[in-house]
């Protein structure tokens, strides 16, 4: 214990640590988008094409950026969420194929129920997703949200004389392009995990992007990627536009969590002339009690970091200068603050991700009117919604329709998959009220 007045008031530490800063916050997120060495490494040998492309060894973290993105802005998993909901929040139908480019007089023609249950059990009989239909184009759907990109898998076999087709979405950090050249075909490389080690013990499945498949001990593989944006390589999210305020969101829950984690504990500052024994700033003493510095000793006493912090804080100046000083420490009271940025971030993500505030859940004033959410979803957020339903839904049907060119179904071909929104029987009563006036 070091002496100084008013008794031994600052304890001592059973071992060693690290040297810190005074009062330093430790950022759990920094550097997000820079690769480390060791995943340098993994470029440096093997032919892949990192994320971000910017250089052969560079930029492979930014898709870890934009999946933590998605999980940690409170406000952009919500509008992805929720986006990917209404987009397949209904059971799959069975239509004939429509023309995706061009409008025709003819609506879509949903089958019959003898029609639509041929379809249902040539898909179950023939094709695993590895999880439900809607879970399926769920997860396309998220991952196009968050990264820009979608994967799919097409593995097929025979067994007992039948072949079977199994359908697995992948995670963009799970798949990297071969770094082939032009007029190569393109391939892709698919692993858990994109580290030396690993890869040294597990090599990675290397697979050709349809139309070309491979064949390996009776088993044929080809993969499916559909991207937003007209980028090389791999897509990049429809809100990237938002990503400072992404990233803000996620900054302010993470300093309030560091701050309560280590902040400053001492609510009483009580300054005293020194009696001419140890200063108070003592790196000797410090030492003497097993601190490595002043202020490590300051850190374990007096923030949330140590294990029992104290209240007050008791110092010196030095012998024959001003009388006692006590000063009170107040706790951070700007709320407004956080709560105003907190707004314009929310507004902003929202915006990106083509929603609105009302959509969203958020106190907007209806006026006058008596439907103000469905015509607001009408108006705003239907055409956003159709657009992310039909690009998934036509990259999926492609992807079926490579099933039943592969087994010989080509009859098959002629019909496609449907969903229709949540609340698809509202929208249609609000706009035949709307064709009546």
């Amino acid at each position: 214990m070091s002496s100084i007045p008013g008794g031994q008031v600052l304890r001592k530490k059973a071992n060693f640590g690290t040297s810190e800063l005074l009062f330093s916050l430790p950022d759990p997120i920094a550097d997000e988008v820079k690769d480390g060495y060791e995943l340098q490494r993994v470029f440096d040998r093997w032919r892949l094409v990192p994320y971000a492309t910017f250089s052969r060894s560079t930029g492979q973290r930014l898709v870890d950026f934009y999946l933590m993105l998605a999980k940690l802005s409170p406000t952009h998993s919500a509008c992805i969420e929720k986006s990917v909901t209404y987009a397949f929040g209904s059971k799959a139908q069975v239509v004939l194929v429509d023309d995706d480019d061009f409008a025709t007089s003819q609506e879509v023609v949903v089958l019959s129920d003898v029609q639509s249950a041929a379809y249902r059990d040539a898909i179950r009989s023939t094709i695993d997703f590895n999880t439900n239909l809607r879970n399926f184009h769920h997860l396309l759907a998220w991952n196009l949200k968050s990264t820009g990109n979608a994967w799919v898998l097409m593995t097929s076999s025979e067994v007992a004389s039948e072949r079977k087709v199994s359908l697995r979405c992948l995670r963009q950090d799970k798949v990297l392009y071969i770094n082939t050249k032009e007029g190569e075909m393109p391939m892709a490389a698919v692993s858990a995990m994109w580290s030396e080690e690993f890869l040294r013990n597990n090599p990675p499945l290397i697979v050709p992007i349809y139309p070309n498949f491979s064949e390996k001990d009776g088993v044929i593989y080809s993969l499916f990627h559909l991207k937003n944006g007209d980028y090389k390589w791999y897509g990049r999210p429809d809100s990237q536009g938002a990503d400072i305020y992404k990233f803000r969101e996620v900054q302010d829950a993470l300093f309030q969590a560091r701050e309560s984690a280590n902040g400053f504990t001492g609510k009483l500052i009580i300054e005293m002339e020194d009696d001419q024994q140890a200063p108070a700033l003592d790196e000797q003493g410090a030492a003497d009690d097993n601190f490595n510095t002043f202020a490590e000793r300051i850190i374990e006493n007096f923030t949330n970091r140590g294990d029992d912090p104290m209240s007050v804080f008791l110092t010196t100046r030095p012998y024959g200068s001003k009388p006692m000083f006590v000063y009170q420490v107040k706790p951070n009271t700007s709320e407004s603050w956080f709560k105003e940025m907190g707004q314009i971030a929310k507004a902003h993500i929202i915006a990106a991700h083509g929603l609105t505030l009302r959509f969203m859940g958020e106190d907007v004033a209806n006026g006058f009117s008596a439907d103000a959410y469905i015509a607001d979803y009408v108006m705003n957020v239907e055409p956003v919604i159709s657009d992310l339903r039909k690009t998934v839904l036509s990259f999926t049907n492609a992807i079926i329709n490579a099933v039943w060119q592969l087994i010989g179904r080509q009859d098959l071909t002629q019909y496609a998959l449907k969903f229709a929104s949540p609340i698809e029987s509202q929208v249609e009563l609000y706009k035949n009220s709307r064709a009546q006036l």
